[in-house]
């Protein structure tokens, strides 16, 4: 995204995925700063998170995720927007080195899909308005 980004972390027992994203950012907003001789904040407002405690909420936020640069009219297709792993959701045979899914995110597109193709069906018959009721039902 051009303003914003999207993060889906799962938190092993007893980690801090908030004080490895505020080391992972300040390190990077440092290295910017230094290399264009900027100083200050590089992001106009603090990082947000939301708890996500189900596998059926997992599973719609990462649609979600996937599709933003879509519905943002940046590309036609969410395999389009290189800043995503929507492939590797999609293709099992598409798992690089550097960034491998953890096997949470392929046991939860085994367990729920079947398999990547089952996913891009998901993807492709996104209805905002059935996805805004189920995510409220999912988080009451």
């Amino acid at each position: 995204m051009l303003n914003h980004y999207h993060l889906l972390l799962f938190q092993e027992e007893g980690g801090s995925i908030s004080k490895t994203l505020q080391t992972t950012i300040n390190s990077y907003v440092q290295a910017v700063n230094k290399k264009y001789d900027f100083s200050g904040s590089l992001f106009e407002s603090k990082a947000k998170s939301t708890l996500v405690d189900t596998d059926r909420y997992v599973v719609h936020l990462a649609r979600y995720i996937h599709l933003n640069p879509v519905k943002a009219k940046l590309v036609a297709m969410p395999d389009e927007w290189r800043h995503s792993d929507y492939s590797r959701w999609v293709e099992t045979n598409n798992l690089s080195d550097c960034f491998k899914q953890s096997d949470r995110f392929v046991t939860l597109r085994e367990l729920y899909f079947g398999g990547g193709d089952n996913y891009g069906k998901f993807v492709e018959k996104y209805d905002y308005k059935e996805d805004v009721n189920l995510l409220k039902h999912i988080l009451e």
